[in-house]
């Protein structure tokens, strides 16, 4: 009955190994499921969901631009006019609606840095610009490791 139980251990620690070696994604696809998260929340007008790509340094500024608008500002004017976090929100949702713009990564090359730092290299292509109706350039942003996963560095 030992030896039952000592191979049934063993082989769950087996399996749970495997799992981690074969299932875990690389640092290479959690850089792009970031970048593709970004897209989407982009493409939907998801302001929150936006911030939340990027690294908690950068998330807890765009955060307190909003709570600094609702704490200075509060209500402005005769129609009540709130700057809090929930108008920015709005204001974006609206502004990717009517303009329907998209935005969308083409990685090129990743250079890291160290373990948590990578400088990233992509085509940004945009459907909607100033001047023309799609564009692409090339750009180059810092990206982040913070728990196990890959954010983007305000750029």
């Amino acid at each position: 009955m030992k030896k039952v139980i000592a191979i049934l251990i063993a082989l769950a620690i087996a399996c749970t190994g495997a799992y981690f070696i074969f299932f875990q994604k690389s640092d290479k696809e959690k850089i792009l499921e970031c970048l593709e998260n970004f897209e989407t929340a982009y493409a939907s007008g998801d302001l929150n969901g936006c911030i939340e790509c990027f690294d908690a340094k950068s998330r807890n500024a765009l955060k307190g631009i909003g709570t600094l608008g609702s704490m200075v500002g509060g209500s402005v004017g005769p129609f009540g006019f709130n700057l809090g976090s929930d108008m920015f929100s709005s204001l974006f949702s609206l502004g990717v609606a009517t303009e329907n713009e998209q935005i969308k990564f083409t990685v090129k090359k990743i250079v890291y840095t160290d373990d948590n730092h990578a400088k990233v290299t992509a085509d940004v292509w945009t459907s909607k610009d100033y001047l023309y109706d799609e564009s692409t350039t090339e750009e180059t942003f810092d990206m982040v490791k913070e728990n196990g996963k890959w954010y983007l560095v305000e750029f």
